[in-house]
């Protein structure tokens, strides 16, 4: 897909294809610095906006080694939690929170000056939220720009799992599956070997 070149005043994202038959939001060029705060709102919600994030770590150019880390353990972290691929009903609003606070990170350690950093700290207290585009209250630290997850423990950081039955749910209900095969083959036995 052929790029429009960004002109004056155009945002620094762009929705593209994702290859499923959805429109994401992606970053373009260099200086991918959005005025607004990054969320697609949209009536998908929370699932659209993190393949919108992951698609902005794995678009945007890395130039510190913090970064880098940082971008190597968003891989892991959507692995695992992340994607909305790994959850049943819906992406708890927590999920899209820590996903907001890590590319935030992600942008700080990514910028090489102090003029970088002053722009994306303002971008992060300063842009419309994607709370605010709803008419929602700023839940963001008016300092940082950083969001207070709910649900996490602040001292040990602990992240949010996606839902997962008990270790002992899946041998049980292929126990009872065999039970109940043993129990329905056994009329069929009779008949088959001792006909009456």
């Amino acid at each position: 897909m052929k790029r429009a070149p960004l002109g004056k005043g155009d945002p620094a994202y762009r929705f593209v294809p994702d290859g499923r038959g959805r429109m994401i939001a992606c970053a373009i060029g260099p200086q991918a610095r959005p005025r607004v705060g990054f969320g697609v709102v949209g009536p998908s919600g929370n699932a659209d906006n993190l393949v919108a994030v992951n698609a902005y770590f794995h678009s945007t150019p890395v130039k510190t080694a913090k970064a880098l880390t940082l971008q190597k353990g968003w891989a892991d972290w959507w692995l695992k939690t992340g994607n909305p691929d790994n959850y049943w009903t819906y992406v708890p609003d927590a999920v899209w929170d820590e996903a907001r606070n890590r590319k935030l990170a992600f942008d700080l350690a990514n910028a090489t000056s102090q003029a970088e950093t002053q722009q994306v700290v303002d971008v992060a207290t300063q842009g419309v939220s994607s709370e605010q585009a709803q008419g929602l209250p700023d839940r963001r630290d008016p300092q940082s720009g950083f969001i207070p997850v709910t649900g996490l423990n602040p001292t040990t950081g602990a992240t949010i799992q996606p839902f997962s039955l008990p270790g002992w749910v899946k041998p049980a209900i292929i126990g009872a599956g065999i039970v109940a095969l043993g129990i329905a083959a056994v009329p069929l036995i009779r008949k088959v070997i001792i006909p009456i």
